[in-house]
C-alpha cells in the first residue's frame, strides 16, 4: 500500500448507504485519523454522487453514494464509518466500501 501512495498522485474510493427510512448520515474516518463529513471544509467532505436516502419512510430500499477524492493520497483508504439516524423503529441500513483507485 505505501508503494502505491508513493506513486501516485491522487486517490478516490467511495461508500454506498443502502437505506430504508433513514437518512444517509455518516462520518469517515480516513487513513490519516482525518474526519469527513458534510460538515468539513469543502475540499475534505465526501461528495454525495447519487442521494436517494432523504428519510422518506415508504419501506423501499434506495441507496445514497458517497464519493471520497483526493490529492492527499494519505488519506485512502477509509478506515471506518460512523452511521446515524438509524434509532426509530423500521429504520435499516447497509454499507458497501469501494475498492481504493489510486491514480
Amino acid at each position: 500500500m505505501k508503494m502505491m501512495k508513493l506513486l501516485s498522485n491522487s486517490a478516490r474510493q467511495s461508500v454506498t448507504y443502502n437505506c430504508m427510512n433513514s437518512r444517509a448520515v455518516i462520518k469517515i474516518m480516513a487513513d490519516n485519523d482525518l474526519e469527513m463529513h458534510s460538515q468539513s471544509k469543502p475540499n475534505m467532505r465526501p461528495r454525495v454522487i447519487r442521494d436517494e436516502c432523504k428519510g422518506v419512510k415508504d419501506d423501499t430500499w434506495k441507496q445514497t453514494v458517497f464519493q471520497v477524492n483526493t490529492e492527499n493520497v494519505e488519506r485512502l483508504p477509509i478506515q471506518d464509518i460512523a452511521a446515524y439516524d438509524i434509532a426509530d423503529p423500521n429504520e435499516q441500513f447497509g454499507l458497501e466500501v469501494g475498492p481504493v483507485c489510486f491514480s
